[in-house]
């Protein structure tokens, strides 16, 4: 089990996760797993959500799924692969790619003073196609997207935000943001990346804007954080205060964890948690 997420929907706990059945590595058989509580965590269900398309026995996968809640809808962004097994960042095209956004509606309900939960979904939106209204970053193409893993989040005007990961032809990884102003009904990108070398990464909104914190490559060596007041049209390095603060791993060379990051107010003071393996 990989890629954890941890949302809440009206007192309804709900867990998403890689269970990747044959190995550790992020080229294998993969679904994507849910487990939800109604009763704060004392008994639990689970449930296959998200099934690959089962076109191999060993790499057919729906990999890194990415969440945001908005009242009483849970989106959920998973990128598909059905034959190759070579991972992301290693392949030269998307033709075994596809991204897919979930939507389900979350209700919880009793009988008999027990409470249950049921979860609608809708059909599956295809999102590849997106790529395309895509121009070239930093003078290069982009080939393929996935989810940033872990939580997305919604601003104050209710806009639908993910943090996602784009590939180049050069095989670079940068952050941008998939969002929606409507509800989940149209997608767009925003128009720029963070650098190159940014890869994993959550979203939190911090003092009127939104702050994305990346895990990087092993030559970056320390996480990355970056803010952003209009949703991506522009970036500025959080220097001086949290980025390049943490590093990846103790020496800082090598890629670490993908970590993450939540804002909660403690006593009227607005505070930052961050987690990093």
């Amino acid at each position: 089990f990989r890629i954890p997420s941890l949302v809440e929907i009206d007192g309804v706990l709900i867990a998403t996760f890689d269970t990747r059945y044959l190995r550790a590595s992020d080229s294998s058989l993969i679904d994507t797993a849910m487990k939800y509580s109604a009763d704060q965590g004392k008994t639990w269900k689970t449930e296959i959500i998200i099934k690959n398309a089962r076109l191999t026995d060993n790499f057919s996968r729906v990999v890194d799924p990415t969440v945001v809640v908005k009242g009483d809808n849970l989106f959920i962004f998973v990128g598909r692969y059905n034959t190759s097994s070579a991972p992301w960042v290693w392949q030269e095209n998307g033709k075994d790619w596809d991204v897919l956004l979930y939507k389900a509606k979350v209700r919880k309900e009793s009988a008999g003073g027990v409470p249950s939960v049921s979860f609608t979904w809708d059909e599956p939106l295809y999102l590849k196609h997106l790529l395309t209204s895509v121009g070239k970053i930093d003078g290069r193409s982009l080939i393929q997207y996935i989810g940033g893993v872990g939580n997305g989040i919604v601003t104050p005007k209710g806009t639908i935000v993910f943090p996602v990961q784009v590939l180049n032809t050069n095989k670079s990884v940068m952050n941008m943001l998939l969002y929606s102003s409507n509800d989940g009904k149209t997608w767009e990108f925003s128009k720029t990346s963070t650098p190159a070398g940014t890869t994993e990464a959550s979203l939190v909104w911090w003092d009127g804007q939104l702050l994305l914190t990346s895990r990087t490559t092993p030559d970056v060596g320390s996480r990355k954080v970056y803010l952003t007041s209009d949703l991506g049209t522009s970036w500025n390095e959080a220097i001086g205060s949290i980025s390049r603060v943490i590093g990846n791993s103790r020496y800082r060379n090598d890629p670490g964890g993908s970590g993450s990051s939540i804002a909660i107010t403690v006593e009227g003071v607005p505070v930052m948690l961050i987690t990093h393996p």
